[in-house]
């Protein structure tokens, strides 16, 4: 099963949902999908969805996916990771009206760089991540205070 999640923030994340509605259409995600959507509008036509689940079933529905496709909040990533999922991320994009600045491509490369997951900018790296889940490299993730937590939290303040 794969679980797409895309946060509680207020903004859309169309762009995610749509991508994997595609490659749906297209067979490339065979799997069964279910999808956590928030405040997007765009409702998806081949797969299971709910605006939101409570937060016991989005934790058990991340212990019973393969693969984990979600957005780049550090808190999605982390539950996924937490369970040591194959974990894909789609950062939002402030120029696509999906967040108020860049932030989740820097979390996201920062995840990225460790080997502790992919990340797809497109639904063209979204297909080609898909097809080849299985021989792509995920490094276990080791919860620690770190560089990299540091500086993510440092950049989140900034923000406050």
């Amino acid at each position: 099963m794969i679980l797409i999640t895309v946060g509680t923030q207020r903004f859309q994340f169309n762009r995610l949902l749509r991508s994997v509605d595609q490659l749906v259409e297209e067979g490339v995600l065979t799997d069964s999908v279910i999808a956590q959507i928030g405040y997007s509008d765009y409702k998806p036509r081949h797969y299971i969805y709910s605006d939101f689940y409570k937060l016991e079933d989005i934790d058990q529905l991340t212990r019973e996916c393969d693969v984990c496709i979600t957005h780049g909040g550090i808190g999605s990533i982390l539950n996924a990771l937490k369970y040591e999922k194959k974990v894909i991320v789609m950062p939002r994009k402030r120029i696509l009206g999906e967040h108020v600045d860049d932030h989740q491509s820097e979390i996201s490369a920062a995840f990225q760089e460790k080997g502790y997951i992919q990340v797809a900018e497109s639904v063209d790296q979204l297909r080609f991540l898909i097809s080849g889940i299985d021989d792509l490299p995920f490094n276990t993730y080791i919860q620690e205070e770190s560089n990299l937590l540091d500086a993510i939290k440092a950049y989140i303040q900034t923000l406050e």
